[in-house]
């Protein structure tokens, strides 16, 4: 029995990094993974950010290499659009992000003339580290690397 068993199962999230995936033997048996997402850790290291349904010990972190951590969340003192660009920023992200915005559909981010992979696509993968999803990216016609698109962001419930 773990301690975290006494708390209600719907206020169970306990989030951790690893840097070796999620599979059969990276978590204790007794465990369900709730959520994952890619991410960097306080040293700059990617690796996953995992919530689990309870605690762990200090010798099943030792066990399974885990660190307690979770992933990066606005606390409330900046706006949404502000939390993602400094975000962005953090992560060197230079892409040619030239609006932002959010409303009741979700995140909307217009990047202008950015290679799909270092723009584009970053800009994908630092906003699933923040718990987005792209719901849909609406592109210019280019015959280019480089295009201009709208990607529209939504929010993942855990």
């Amino acid at each position: 029995m773990r301690y975290s068993d006494e708390v209600p199962y719907e206020k169970r999230k306990y989030w951790y990094f690893t840097t070796h995936g999620v599979g059969p033997g990276t978590i204790p048996k007794d465990l369900k993974v709730l959520d994952t997402r890619e991410g960097q850790n306080q040293k700059g290291t990617w690796g996953e950010f995992i919530c689990l349904d309870g605690v762990l010990n200090t010798d099943e972190l030792r066990t399974y290499d885990l660190i307690e951590l979770a992933p990066p969340e606005n606390d409330g003192s900046m706006t949404t659009e502000e939390f993602i660009e400094k975000y962005f920023r953090d992560h060197n992200f230079c892409g040619m992000m030239d609006e932002i915005y959010e409303d009741e559909d979700g995140v909307h981010i217009h990047i202008e003339r950015g290679d799909w992979k270092h723009e584009h696509g970053y800009c994908r993968a630092l906003m699933e580290s923040l718990g987005y999803i792209q719901k849909y990216e609406d592109a210019e016609p280019s015959e280019d690397d480089c295009y201009t698109a709208w990607h529209l962001y939504k929010k993942k419930e855990i």
